[in-house]
Protein backbone atom coordinates (compact mmCIF):
# COMPACT_ATOMS: atom_id res chain seq x y z
CA UNK A 1 0.00 0.00 0.00
CA UNK A 2 1.39 3.14 -0.56
CA UNK A 3 2.12 5.75 1.91
CA UNK A 4 0.13 8.14 1.31
CA UNK A 5 -2.56 5.84 0.95
CA UNK A 6 -2.10 4.37 4.28
CA UNK A 7 -2.12 7.64 5.80
CA UNK A 8 -5.21 8.42 3.99
CA UNK A 9 -6.69 5.19 5.63
CA UNK A 10 -5.53 5.68 8.91
CA UNK A 11 -7.13 9.38 8.87
CA UNK A 12 -10.55 8.51 8.20
CA UNK A 13 -12.85 9.19 11.08
CA UNK A 14 -14.54 6.03 12.14
CA UNK A 15 -17.18 5.65 15.14
CA UNK A 16 -14.54 4.02 17.33
CA UNK A 17 -11.99 6.53 16.48
CA UNK A 18 -14.49 9.76 17.68
CA UNK A 19 -15.81 7.53 20.69
CA UNK A 20 -12.20 6.95 21.86
CA UNK A 21 -11.45 10.63 20.92
CA UNK A 22 -14.43 12.15 23.04
CA UNK A 23 -13.87 9.96 25.82
CA UNK A 24 -9.87 10.55 26.03
CA UNK A 25 -11.35 14.51 25.68
CA UNK A 26 -13.66 14.27 28.36
CA UNK A 27 -11.13 12.58 31.02
CA UNK A 28 -8.43 15.11 30.36
CA UNK A 29 -11.64 17.78 30.83
CA UNK A 30 -12.18 16.01 34.18
CA UNK A 31 -8.80 15.16 35.38
CA UNK A 32 -7.41 19.14 34.40
CA UNK A 33 -10.47 21.00 36.03
CA UNK A 34 -10.82 18.44 39.12
CA UNK A 35 -9.42 19.53 42.17
CA UNK A 36 -8.14 16.37 43.48
CA UNK A 37 -7.72 15.87 47.24
CA UNK A 38 -7.03 12.69 49.40
CA UNK A 39 -9.00 14.01 51.91
CA UNK A 40 -12.35 13.03 50.10
CA UNK A 41 -11.12 10.26 48.19
CA UNK A 42 -13.38 7.08 47.84
CA UNK A 43 -10.90 5.17 50.55
CA UNK A 44 -10.29 8.24 52.29
CA UNK A 45 -11.35 7.87 55.96
CA UNK A 46 -14.92 9.35 57.02
CA UNK A 47 -15.43 8.43 60.60
CA UNK A 48 -14.15 11.32 62.81
CA UNK A 49 -15.92 13.44 65.21
CA UNK A 50 -18.84 15.86 63.82
CA UNK A 51 -19.78 17.75 66.91
CA UNK A 52 -23.06 16.19 66.94
CA UNK A 53 -25.37 15.12 69.83
CA UNK A 54 -25.25 11.03 70.28
CA UNK A 55 -29.21 11.19 69.92
CA UNK A 56 -28.67 12.94 66.76
CA UNK A 57 -26.14 10.51 65.67
CA UNK A 58 -28.25 7.53 66.48
CA UNK A 59 -30.99 8.76 64.20
CA UNK A 60 -28.83 9.09 61.52
CA UNK A 61 -27.36 6.03 61.73
CA UNK A 62 -30.88 4.37 61.83
CA UNK A 63 -31.70 6.18 58.90
CA UNK A 64 -28.91 5.26 56.81
CA UNK A 65 -29.30 1.66 57.91
CA UNK A 66 -32.87 1.57 57.04
CA UNK A 67 -32.21 2.99 53.67
CA UNK A 68 -29.21 1.01 51.98
CA UNK A 69 -31.15 -1.78 50.96
CA UNK A 70 -33.94 -0.02 48.39
CA UNK A 71 -31.05 2.98 47.77
CA UNK A 72 -29.18 -0.36 46.67
CA UNK A 73 -31.87 -1.54 45.23
CA UNK A 74 -33.42 1.29 43.04
CA UNK A 75 -29.38 1.68 41.64
CA UNK A 76 -28.56 -2.16 40.60
CA UNK A 77 -32.08 -2.94 39.40
CA UNK A 78 -32.02 -1.62 35.84
CA UNK A 79 -28.94 -3.37 35.29
CA UNK A 80 -30.11 -6.60 36.83
CA UNK A 81 -33.64 -6.62 34.25
CA UNK A 82 -31.13 -5.65 31.39
CA UNK A 83 -28.89 -8.60 32.08
CA UNK A 84 -32.02 -10.90 32.14
CA UNK A 85 -33.22 -9.29 29.13
CA UNK A 86 -30.17 -9.59 27.16
CA UNK A 87 -29.58 -13.46 28.30
CA UNK A 88 -33.48 -14.35 27.37
CA UNK A 89 -32.72 -12.40 24.00
CA UNK A 90 -29.77 -15.28 23.16
CA UNK A 91 -30.90 -18.64 25.18
CA UNK A 92 -35.25 -18.00 25.60
CA UNK A 93 -37.08 -20.11 23.94
CA UNK A 94 -37.10 -19.31 19.76
CA UNK A 95 -40.65 -17.47 19.51
CA UNK A 96 -39.43 -15.28 22.69
CA UNK A 97 -36.69 -14.42 21.23
CA UNK A 98 -38.00 -13.43 17.74
CA UNK A 99 -40.42 -11.39 19.87
CA UNK A 100 -37.96 -9.66 21.89
CA UNK A 101 -36.03 -8.79 18.78
CA UNK A 102 -39.57 -6.70 17.38
CA UNK A 103 -40.77 -3.02 17.62
CA UNK A 104 -43.10 -4.47 20.72
CA UNK A 105 -40.18 -6.34 21.92
CA UNK A 106 -38.24 -2.64 22.20
CA UNK A 107 -41.30 -1.18 23.91
CA UNK A 108 -41.22 -3.90 26.23
CA UNK A 109 -37.14 -3.57 27.01
CA UNK A 110 -37.85 0.05 27.28
CA UNK A 111 -41.11 0.01 30.23
CA UNK A 112 -39.31 -2.84 31.94
CA UNK A 113 -36.23 -0.73 32.72
CA UNK A 114 -37.81 2.01 33.72
CA UNK A 115 -39.95 0.27 35.89
CA UNK A 116 -37.67 -1.71 37.89
CA UNK A 117 -36.22 0.74 39.27
CA UNK A 118 -39.43 2.06 40.82
CA UNK A 119 -39.96 -0.48 43.29
CA UNK A 120 -36.43 0.67 45.49
CA UNK A 121 -37.16 4.07 44.57
CA UNK A 122 -40.71 3.92 46.48
CA UNK A 123 -39.30 2.04 49.25
CA UNK A 124 -36.40 4.53 49.75
CA UNK A 125 -39.36 7.20 49.71
CA UNK A 126 -41.11 5.27 52.59
CA UNK A 127 -37.84 5.08 54.60
CA UNK A 128 -37.64 8.93 54.42
CA UNK A 129 -41.31 9.15 55.31
CA UNK A 130 -40.67 7.14 58.51
CA UNK A 131 -37.60 9.68 59.51
CA UNK A 132 -39.94 12.69 58.34
CA UNK A 133 -37.94 13.54 55.08
CA UNK A 134 -41.03 12.83 52.85
CA UNK A 135 -43.96 14.57 52.87
CA UNK A 136 -45.68 13.52 50.71
CA UNK A 137 -48.16 10.32 51.56
CA UNK A 138 -47.42 7.01 49.69
CA UNK A 139 -50.28 7.21 47.05
CA UNK A 140 -48.67 10.80 46.26
CA UNK A 141 -45.49 9.30 45.86
CA UNK A 142 -46.96 6.12 43.63
CA UNK A 143 -48.68 8.85 41.65
CA UNK A 144 -45.75 10.89 41.10
CA UNK A 145 -43.21 7.76 40.43
CA UNK A 146 -46.19 6.05 37.58
CA UNK A 147 -46.23 9.42 35.72
CA UNK A 148 -42.81 9.85 35.93
CA UNK A 149 -42.00 6.84 34.56
CA UNK A 150 -44.30 6.75 31.90
CA UNK A 151 -42.51 9.93 30.63
CA UNK A 152 -39.38 8.09 30.85
CA UNK A 153 -41.09 5.70 28.60
CA UNK A 154 -42.28 8.23 25.92
CA UNK A 155 -39.14 9.47 25.21
CA UNK A 156 -37.08 6.55 25.76
CA UNK A 157 -39.22 4.92 22.73
CA UNK A 158 -39.73 8.36 20.55
CA UNK A 159 -35.37 8.28 20.90
CA UNK A 160 -35.09 4.40 19.76
CA UNK A 161 -37.60 4.69 16.77
CA UNK A 162 -36.04 8.04 16.09
CA UNK A 163 -32.64 6.46 15.91
CA UNK A 164 -34.17 3.20 13.79
CA UNK A 165 -35.69 5.54 11.43
CA UNK A 166 -32.33 7.68 11.03
CA UNK A 167 -29.97 4.86 10.88
CA UNK A 168 -32.32 2.80 8.56
CA UNK A 169 -32.10 6.40 6.23
CA UNK A 170 -28.30 6.81 6.72
CA UNK A 171 -27.05 3.56 7.47
CA UNK A 172 -22.84 4.74 7.25
CA UNK A 173 -22.78 8.48 8.43
CA UNK A 174 -25.82 9.36 10.77
CA UNK A 175 -23.15 9.39 13.91
CA UNK A 176 -21.35 11.75 12.27
CA UNK A 177 -24.55 14.20 12.47
CA UNK A 178 -26.15 12.83 15.90
CA UNK A 179 -22.69 12.62 17.83
CA UNK A 180 -22.06 16.50 18.04
CA UNK A 181 -25.54 17.12 18.02
CA UNK A 182 -25.88 15.29 21.19
CA UNK A 183 -23.02 17.42 22.68
CA UNK A 184 -24.78 20.50 21.42
CA UNK A 185 -28.14 19.00 22.98
CA UNK A 186 -26.10 18.37 26.75
CA UNK A 187 -24.80 21.98 26.41
CA UNK A 188 -27.82 24.10 25.32
CA UNK A 189 -29.64 21.56 28.06
CA UNK A 190 -27.92 22.60 30.80
CA UNK A 191 -27.47 26.53 30.26
CA UNK A 192 -31.71 26.85 29.10
CA UNK A 193 -32.43 24.56 32.51
CA UNK A 194 -33.23 27.12 34.85
CA UNK A 195 -35.27 28.26 32.47
CA UNK A 196 -37.77 26.07 33.15
CA UNK A 197 -38.43 26.57 36.60
CA UNK A 198 -41.88 25.90 38.61
CA UNK A 199 -44.28 28.19 38.30
CA UNK A 200 -44.56 28.10 42.33
CA UNK A 201 -40.96 29.37 42.80
CA UNK A 202 -40.57 32.76 44.98
CA UNK A 203 -38.29 35.32 44.99
CA UNK A 204 -35.89 35.23 47.95
CA UNK A 205 -35.72 37.28 50.64
CA UNK A 206 -33.96 40.93 49.55
CA UNK A 207 -31.44 40.91 52.57
CA UNK A 208 -30.40 37.39 50.85
CA UNK A 209 -30.38 39.19 47.08
CA UNK A 210 -28.43 41.70 48.32
CA UNK A 211 -25.91 39.48 50.04
CA UNK A 212 -25.49 37.78 46.70
CA UNK A 213 -24.88 40.64 44.98
CA UNK A 214 -22.03 41.31 47.21
CA UNK A 215 -20.33 37.99 47.02
CA UNK A 216 -20.36 37.96 43.42
CA UNK A 217 -18.51 41.15 43.19
CA UNK A 218 -16.42 39.81 45.02
CA UNK A 219 -15.48 36.77 43.21
CA UNK A 220 -15.91 38.86 40.09
CA UNK A 221 -19.23 37.54 38.39
CA UNK A 222 -21.99 38.95 37.71
CA UNK A 223 -24.47 38.01 40.27
CA UNK A 224 -26.88 35.01 39.55
CA UNK A 225 -30.59 34.96 38.98
CA UNK A 226 -32.17 34.03 42.06
CA UNK A 227 -35.30 31.82 43.23
CA UNK A 228 -37.36 30.37 46.29
CA UNK A 229 -38.25 26.69 45.44
CA UNK A 230 -41.58 26.00 47.45
CA UNK A 231 -40.43 22.28 48.76
CA UNK A 232 -41.63 22.77 52.26
CA UNK A 233 -44.70 21.31 51.03
CA UNK A 234 -43.02 17.95 49.85
CA UNK A 235 -40.58 17.55 52.20
CA UNK A 236 -38.65 18.88 55.33
CA UNK A 237 -35.16 18.75 53.72
CA UNK A 238 -33.92 21.70 53.03
CA UNK A 239 -31.07 22.75 50.49
CA UNK A 240 -29.45 25.40 47.71
CA UNK A 241 -28.32 24.52 44.00
CA UNK A 242 -26.77 26.08 41.25
CA UNK A 243 -27.89 25.75 38.15
CA UNK A 244 -27.28 26.79 34.49
CA UNK A 245 -24.05 28.70 33.51
CA UNK A 246 -22.78 32.06 31.98
CA UNK A 247 -25.97 34.64 31.62
CA UNK A 248 -28.50 31.83 32.87
CA UNK A 249 -26.53 31.07 36.06
CA UNK A 250 -29.11 30.72 38.96
CA UNK A 251 -29.39 29.71 42.62
CA UNK A 252 -32.29 27.74 43.83
CA UNK A 253 -33.09 27.61 47.43
CA UNK A 254 -35.46 25.54 49.08
CA UNK A 255 -37.95 27.65 51.06
CA UNK A 256 -37.09 25.90 54.59
CA UNK A 257 -33.65 27.31 54.76
CA UNK A 258 -35.05 30.66 55.35
CA UNK A 259 -36.77 29.43 58.19
CA UNK A 260 -34.47 26.22 59.78
CA UNK A 261 -31.51 28.54 59.36
CA UNK A 262 -29.95 31.79 60.80
CA UNK A 263 -28.83 34.60 58.39
CA UNK A 264 -25.30 33.94 59.05
CA UNK A 265 -25.70 30.61 57.66
CA UNK A 266 -27.76 31.31 54.84
CA UNK A 267 -25.05 33.97 53.80
CA UNK A 268 -22.46 31.15 54.46
CA UNK A 269 -24.71 28.94 51.97
CA UNK A 270 -24.81 31.68 49.22
CA UNK A 271 -21.26 32.20 49.48
CA UNK A 272 -21.02 28.32 49.06
CA UNK A 273 -23.14 28.50 45.86
CA UNK A 274 -22.00 31.44 44.50
CA UNK A 275 -18.33 29.79 45.21
CA UNK A 276 -19.85 27.18 41.96
CA UNK A 277 -20.27 29.90 39.96
CA UNK A 278 -16.88 31.54 40.49
CA UNK A 279 -15.26 28.37 39.64
CA UNK A 280 -17.49 27.35 36.51
CA UNK A 281 -18.35 24.46 38.18
CA UNK A 282 -21.44 23.82 36.32
CA UNK A 283 -20.05 24.55 32.74
CA UNK A 284 -17.22 22.11 33.41
CA UNK A 285 -19.85 19.54 34.08
CA UNK A 286 -21.75 20.48 30.99
CA UNK A 287 -18.81 20.10 28.85
CA UNK A 288 -18.04 16.74 30.47
CA UNK A 289 -21.30 15.35 29.88
CA UNK A 290 -21.46 16.90 26.18
CA UNK A 291 -18.09 14.92 25.42
CA UNK A 292 -19.58 11.79 27.15
CA UNK A 293 -22.88 11.98 24.94
CA UNK A 294 -20.77 12.63 22.01
CA UNK A 295 -18.65 9.42 22.54
CA UNK A 296 -21.81 7.26 23.79
CA UNK A 297 -23.61 8.34 20.13
CA UNK A 298 -20.33 6.77 18.62
CA UNK A 299 -19.45 3.74 20.20
CA UNK A 300 -23.38 3.00 19.56
CA UNK A 301 -22.72 3.52 15.76
CA UNK A 302 -19.99 1.07 16.34
CA UNK A 303 -21.63 -1.02 17.97
CA UNK A 304 -24.54 -1.16 14.91
CA UNK A 305 -21.85 -1.33 12.25
CA UNK A 306 -19.88 -4.32 13.75
CA UNK A 307 -20.48 -7.21 12.28
CA UNK A 308 -18.84 -9.50 15.33
CA UNK A 309 -21.02 -7.31 18.06
CA UNK A 310 -24.25 -7.91 15.77
CA UNK A 311 -23.85 -11.76 16.49
CA UNK A 312 -22.70 -11.80 19.38
CA UNK A 313 -25.55 -9.33 20.41
CA UNK A 314 -27.91 -12.00 18.72
CA UNK A 315 -29.11 -9.58 15.83
CA UNK A 316 -31.05 -10.97 12.95
CA UNK A 317 -31.29 -10.27 9.68
CA UNK A 318 -34.74 -9.30 7.61
CA UNK A 319 -35.23 -6.85 11.47
CA UNK A 320 -33.77 -3.01 11.83
CA UNK A 321 -30.29 -3.20 13.44
CA UNK A 322 -31.20 -0.88 15.75
CA UNK A 323 -34.57 -3.38 17.11
CA UNK A 324 -32.62 -5.91 16.60
CA UNK A 325 -29.67 -4.65 18.89
CA UNK A 326 -31.71 -3.39 21.87
CA UNK A 327 -31.19 -5.73 24.12
CA UNK A 328 -27.62 -5.87 24.28
CA UNK A 329 -27.64 -1.85 23.88
CA UNK A 330 -29.75 -1.73 26.73
CA UNK A 331 -27.26 -3.74 28.93
CA UNK A 332 -24.48 -1.26 27.76
CA UNK A 333 -26.55 1.75 28.39
CA UNK A 334 -27.88 0.60 32.21
CA UNK A 335 -24.06 -0.79 33.13
CA UNK A 336 -22.73 2.60 32.38
CA UNK A 337 -25.36 4.21 33.97
CA UNK A 338 -24.69 2.25 37.00
CA UNK A 339 -21.46 3.01 36.95
CA UNK A 340 -21.54 6.50 36.67
CA UNK A 341 -23.09 6.96 39.96
CA UNK A 342 -19.75 6.42 41.54
CA UNK A 343 -17.64 8.15 39.15
CA UNK A 344 -19.60 11.48 39.32
CA UNK A 345 -19.43 11.21 43.25
CA UNK A 346 -15.51 10.84 43.22
CA UNK A 347 -15.64 13.66 41.16
CA UNK A 348 -18.21 16.15 42.60
CA UNK A 349 -16.65 15.34 46.34
CA UNK A 350 -13.39 17.50 45.78
CA UNK A 351 -15.33 20.60 43.67
CA UNK A 352 -17.70 20.64 46.79
CA UNK A 353 -14.63 21.01 49.07
CA UNK A 354 -13.17 23.80 46.77
CA UNK A 355 -16.36 25.53 47.17
CA UNK A 356 -16.14 25.12 51.03
CA UNK A 357 -12.80 26.92 51.36
CA UNK A 358 -13.43 29.25 48.49
CA UNK A 359 -16.92 30.52 50.28
CA UNK A 360 -14.62 31.11 53.18
CA UNK A 361 -12.81 33.37 51.01
CA UNK A 362 -15.51 35.11 49.68
CA UNK A 363 -16.93 35.67 52.38
CA UNK A 364 -14.07 37.74 54.15
CA UNK A 365 -13.26 39.54 50.88
CA UNK A 366 -16.69 40.79 50.68
CA UNK A 367 -16.50 42.08 54.34
CA UNK A 368 -19.70 39.91 55.07
CA UNK A 369 -17.64 38.34 57.38
CA UNK A 370 -14.97 39.98 59.56
CA UNK A 371 -12.39 37.23 59.33
CA UNK A 372 -11.72 33.91 58.44
CA UNK A 373 -12.47 32.42 61.17
CA UNK A 374 -15.99 33.68 61.58
CA UNK A 375 -16.58 33.10 57.76
CA UNK A 376 -15.68 29.03 59.00
CA UNK A 377 -17.71 29.41 61.81
CA UNK A 378 -20.43 30.58 60.01
CA UNK A 379 -20.19 27.38 57.14
CA UNK A 380 -19.16 24.52 59.69
CA UNK A 381 -22.12 26.19 61.87
CA UNK A 382 -25.02 26.15 58.26
CA UNK A 383 -23.04 22.50 57.38
CA UNK A 384 -24.18 21.32 60.94
CA UNK A 385 -28.20 22.48 60.91
CA UNK A 386 -28.77 21.34 57.61
CA UNK A 387 -27.03 17.85 58.72
CA UNK A 388 -29.14 17.50 61.21
CA UNK A 389 -32.31 18.92 58.78
CA UNK A 390 -31.49 16.63 56.40
CA UNK A 391 -30.16 13.30 58.48
CA UNK A 392 -27.34 12.23 56.26
CA UNK A 393 -23.69 12.79 55.78
CA UNK A 394 -21.75 12.75 59.05
CA UNK A 395 -19.45 9.73 58.96
CA UNK A 396 -21.16 7.24 56.52
CA UNK A 397 -20.55 4.13 55.62
CA UNK A 398 -17.12 3.17 53.63
CA UNK A 399 -19.21 2.01 50.96
CA UNK A 400 -21.80 4.73 50.96
CA UNK A 401 -19.72 7.14 50.86
CA UNK A 402 -17.42 5.94 48.12
CA UNK A 403 -20.79 4.80 45.71
CA UNK A 404 -22.97 7.63 46.31
CA UNK A 405 -21.29 10.26 48.15
CA UNK A 406 -21.40 13.53 46.36
CA UNK A 407 -20.56 16.01 48.99
CA UNK A 408 -17.65 15.69 51.77
CA UNK A 409 -19.06 13.93 54.80
CA UNK A 410 -19.63 16.83 57.71
CA UNK A 411 -16.49 15.82 59.48
CA UNK A 412 -14.01 15.86 56.96
CA UNK A 413 -15.93 18.88 55.76
CA UNK A 414 -15.84 20.44 59.23
CA UNK A 415 -11.98 19.23 59.67
CA UNK A 416 -11.35 20.86 56.77
CA UNK A 417 -12.37 24.51 57.87
CA UNK A 418 -10.84 23.64 61.44
CA UNK A 419 -7.41 23.35 59.58
CA UNK A 420 -7.68 26.18 57.53
CA UNK A 421 -8.41 28.31 60.74
CA UNK A 422 -5.33 27.26 62.52
CA UNK A 423 -3.21 30.31 60.93
CA UNK A 424 -6.12 32.28 59.97
CA UNK A 425 -6.58 36.03 61.12
CA UNK A 426 -8.86 36.24 64.40
CA UNK A 427 -8.96 39.92 64.17
CA UNK A 428 -12.53 41.87 63.74
CA UNK A 429 -15.79 41.58 65.95
CA UNK A 430 -18.28 39.51 66.10
CA UNK A 431 -21.67 39.85 64.48
CA UNK A 432 -24.58 37.84 66.66
CA UNK A 433 -26.75 35.39 64.52
CA UNK A 434 -30.53 36.43 63.59
CA UNK A 435 -33.40 33.84 62.40
CA UNK A 436 -34.17 34.28 58.98
CA UNK A 437 -37.58 34.32 59.33
CA UNK A 438 -37.56 37.92 59.92
CA UNK A 439 -37.10 38.07 56.15
CA UNK A 440 -40.06 35.90 55.16
CA UNK A 441 -42.16 37.85 52.47
CA UNK A 442 -46.33 37.26 52.71
CA UNK A 443 -46.95 34.32 50.40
Amino acid sequence: MPHDEGVRTYLVLTPWRLCAGAAVAAALVVMMVTPWSSTVAPWAQTASGAGIGADLQGKIDRYEAASAVPLILAWLSPVVVAIVWFLLSRMGTQGLRRWIHTRSGVIAAVALLVVSGIPGSLWLASVRREFGLNLRSGPQDFLVAIMAGAMTIAVAVAVVSALAWIVGRWPNRWWIVLAPLAAAVALMGSWALPLFGSQADRAVPPAVAVEVDVLSQAGGVDAPDLRTAVMSQWASTVNAVVTGYGASSTITYHDGLFVDLTAPEVRAISAHEVAHIVSQDVWWASVEAALVCAAAVAAIAGALSSRRIRRWSGATDGVGVVVAMTPFLALAIAALLALSVPVVATVSRPIELRADHEAVELLVISGLAANEVRASDELASALRTMTSINLGGVNPPQWRYALFGTHPSLAQRLGVLAAADANADVSGDQVPATRTSRWQQPN
